[in-house]
């Protein structure tokens, strides 16, 4: 007997409206709709949430006040009318045999391009060892040049010690200088200076939008440049080249009985504080230092706490320091080389209150006017 189930009963040439119908033939019609309809109600709600964002964040934007750039750099840049290179006066190579000499080599936080010449750390160590009366003079060339890395300073360490006959010889580490080559930029959306830039027709409208891929192309770059200059001293290739120079300065240095300091800079576009991304690049350092029976000297501790920004050539621009951080870092080695017994004693200076016993001897010179 044949099954017709499946096959609708027809009489006197109709269809039986109770006839069967299989249920696949009606589920499709009957499930479709319900699914388009939530996902234009999504999308509506999407929409929604876009337009009250972009809404708000031109508000907020036309209310709080906006943020002129401002520029404190010097408007022009004075120097000694017989300076040969930018960042010194002219010294005589045979040295005085009353001068105490110190040659500081290292890279663009050394040269300080963007603050006067004698608000390079270099000079303002020149400027504090001159203070006391009568004594020795002391003389610190700046032999600091942008884009530098180690492998190019033993060159220079060389001329320090044969050609100006250096008393002291420091040596300047900002942690790039493991690097062969410059870092480059690698995103479309940076121009040669690194800046994001955001060509695209669409953000001129959507101003969210374009905050949005600003704020994620900053987190990326972040990410990538901690990433790079952690890899610089953990790459067995780079950080080989970077401890063997380190070792031909020092050679260099015991070669002509003279002592060698390294001063590590932190990277002042980070946070100096517990989320300072290089902390066990520094830690990896220090390590060698000792190893090496080299003097060195971390400035971190000397910057930890300290707003980024206050210390930045140009805050958010140029994270090289500006006078401030240069005094700092002055202040800090001084302080190194005294306690390490590498300054001559009769360099020390003999005339330095703490802050609060200055302010209190001011006060009373003030009132004796």
């Amino acid at each position: 007997m044949a099954d017709n189930t499946a096959i609708p009963f027809q009489r006197r040439g109709r269809k039986d409206p109770e006839a069967h119908i299989p249920l696949e033939a009606v589920r499709p019609a009957r499930a479709f709709w319900p699914w388009l309809s939530n996902i234009l109600v999504f999308l509506f709600g999407v929409l929604i949430t876009i337009v009250a964002f972009e809404v708000c964040y031109r508000i907020a934007t036309t209310i709080l006040p906006a943020q002129v750039p401002w520029q404190d750099r010097p408007a022009f840049f004075y120097l000694p009318e017989d300076s040969p290179d930018r960042r010194n006066q002219k010294v005589a190579l045979e040295k005085d045999p009353n001068t105490y000499r110190i040659a500081v080599v290292g890279d663009s936080f050394t040269f300080g391009g963007r603050v006067q010449y004698d608000d390079t750390f270099p000079k303002r160590i020149e400027r504090m060892l001159n203070v006391n009366s009568g004594g020795k003079k002391v003389e610190v060339l700046n032999l600091g040049v942008p884009g530098r890395s180690t492998r190019m300073e033993v060159q220079p360490v060389k001329k320090a010690l044969q050609k100006f006959h250096a008393d002291l010889v420091i040596l300047q580490l900002t942690l790039n200088d493991a690097e062969e080559k410059p870092y480059h930029v690698t995103h479309a959306v940076q121009n040669k200076e690194g800046k994001i830039v955001l060509s695209n027709p669409i953000f001129r409208y959507w101003k969210s939008l374009g905050f949005l891929v600003t704020r994620y192309y900053n987190a990326v770059l972040r990410r990538e440049y901690s990433t790079y200059h952690n890899e610089l001293f953990s790459n067995p290739h780079s950080w080989g080249v970077f401890a063997s120079s380190l070792k031909k300065i020092k050679h260099e240095a015991l070669g002509a009985h003279v002592p060698l300091v390294v001063v590590v800079f932190p990277m002042f576009g980070e946070p100096l504080n517990d989320s300072y991304p290089f902390k066990a690049t520094h830690e990896k350092l220090m390590d060698f230092f000792r190893n090496e029976q080299v003097e060195a000297l971390d400035l971190f501790n000397s910057y930890r706490g300290i707003p980024p920004e206050r210390l930045q050539a140009q805050p958010g621009d140029d994270a090289h320091p500006n006078e401030i951080g240069h005094r700092i870092a002055a202040e800090s080695i001084y302080k190194f080389l005294l306690k390490a017994k590498i300054l001559p004693q009769e360099l020390k200076i003999r005339n330095a209150p703490r802050n609060r016993r200055l302010m209190t001897m001011h006060k009373k010179n003030a009132e004796g006017l």
